[in-house]
């Protein structure tokens, strides 16, 4: 009775690896850019609720939203990376972009609510700029033209989407 329990377990395993190399050989890696595209769109609701009178108190589920995004992108890339089969030049090259869509989370996330926000011209060209990132991340075939990164008073976060930027079109 062991011995054909065994002989089972053991077709049931290879069977489950054979369809998991034939069906999904880039799951993972097919999520990555949809995955970074949400996290920078939580990153345009973070920096609209900070820099938007009347937003404040949608600052803190933001934020969490935000926080939570960032851990799915994290988990999402390093599945792509382990993944042998998806370890493919496209998910080599969508590493660095993961890297900087971090780094700009990160400066959403550390930005004082009490900091005086941007100039209202300078916040939409900014915040409309990452969305155009983010359709670009989310979809090779959308050809949305780069932006200028130009935020003043706040020159990490526009260094941060420059490199993006850079980064996204480099990818492509």
């Amino acid at each position: 009775m062991i011995g054909a329990r065994l002989i089972d377990t053991g077709v049931g395993a290879l069977l489950a690896l054979v369809l998991r190399s034939v069906l999904w050989p880039h799951a993972t890696a097919a999520r990555l850019p949809q995955v970074q595209a949400r996290v920078l769109r939580s990153v345009c609701r973070v920096l609209g609720a900070l820099w938007s009178p009347g937003q404040a108190g949608l600052l803190a589920d933001e934020r969490r939203q935000l926080r939570g995004d960032i851990a799915a992108l994290r988990a999402v890339q390093a599945d792509a990376l382990a993944d042998s089969r998806s370890a493919s030049p496209a998910t080599d090259l969508r590493w660095p972009v993961t890297v900087a869509v971090e780094d700009l989370a990160y400066l959403a996330l550390a930005v004082p609510s009490h900091r005086p926000p941007p100039l209202a011209e300078h916040t939409t060209a900014f915040l409309t700029g990452l969305e155009s990132l983010s359709q670009m991340v989310a979809d090779d075939s959308v050809d949305v033209p780069g932006f200028t990164a130009d935020l003043p008073g706040f020159p990490r976060t526009s260094a941060a989407a420059a490199t993006l930027n850079r980064l996204i079109a480099t990818s492509r």
